[in-house]
């Protein structure tokens, strides 16, 4: 007796992908360090869902943030987003989706990255306004006696430089325990300092 072949499906691995036509701004325009919403676009063009997928987001190649997406099922898409900003400047937005290689079932690395140009403006004309964007001490606790790593950046949010040099004291009370000289700072840039 003759058997009529079977057609069997075999699910193929996922196929995850991005593109320069996938990454979103909003707003389109914006100023050094106003909000900015970066959204990606991911398709899964495979016939197996991916979970747990990272998303990297880089500027000039410096890291953002990696975003951890829920997953994206076989045949359909998701959207990682963030909210950052960024000084002035013009930057390579990329995302890079699984950049460590954990996926076990993504084959095609090919379409993992994709980047889009993002220009930065300097802010609105206004006086210069420098502000401390961050502080961090590590150890978070520090223990008399022992090293203690202060860091700081402080940004002008203003629309004019600061042409002359001004000082950035890290004090504990009273007593400066170190001083820098800033020589100048641009508006909508930001320095970093560590003692």
């Amino acid at each position: 007796t003759k058997k009529n072949p079977a057609a069997v499906r075999v699910a193929g691995p996922a196929d995850l992908k991005t593109a320069a036509a996938d990454i979103l701004f909003s707003p389109d325009t914006v100023n050094a360090f106003e909000e900015i919403t970066i959204t990606a676009i991911i398709k899964n063009l495979g016939n197996q869902a991916a979970v747990n997928v990272p998303v990297r987001f880089l500027a000039n190649g410096e890291e953002l943030a990696t975003l951890n997406l829920s997953g994206v099922n076989a045949g359909g898409s998701n959207r990682a987003i963030l909210t950052t900003s960024l000084p002035k400047g013009t930057y390579n937005i990329t995302v890079s989706l699984d950049p460590e290689r954990t996926l076990s079932n993504e084959h095609n690395l090919i379409n993992n990255a994709a980047s889009r140009s993002l220009t930065v403006n300097a802010p609105a004309t206004s006086a210069a306004d420098l502000a401390v964007e961050k502080l961090e001490i590590a150890p978070a606790l520090p223990v008399q006696n022992s090293e203690t790593i202060l860091k700081a950046s402080i940004v002008n949010q203003g629309g004019t430089d600061v042409a002359t040099p001004f000082t950035v004291e890290f004090k504990d009370g009273d007593m400066v325990l170190h001083a820098f000289t800033v020589p100048s700072l641009a508006a909508g840039q930001r320095s970093f300092f560590r003692d």
